[in-house]
């Protein structure tokens, strides 16, 4: 990240099979959406992942996890 900032992504029980996002925390706090802004990670931080055999159809799944539209940024 630069001047000694670390953004680590750390992935739980990770493993051929175990290829699935179940949960997740970014830095300490759930984490519910399938995507993060810039501003979110450019101080460092970790993403702790926590992955399994099956997908977990409820992780980032509500509307309000949506990445925001590309109108947003016009």
């Amino acid at each position: 990240m630069g001047n000694d900032r670390v953004f680590r992504i750390i992935a739980k029980n990770n493993s051929p099979g175990n290829k699935y996002i179940q949960s997740a925390t970014l830095n300490g706090e759930d984490w519910t959406k399938p995507w993060f802004a810039h501003d979110e990670i450019k101080n460092g931080g970790t993403l702790m992942l926590i992955m399994g055999d099956k997908a977990n159809k409820e992780w980032g799944s509500d509307p309000q996890d949506a990445p925001p539209s590309e109108d947003k940024f016009n």
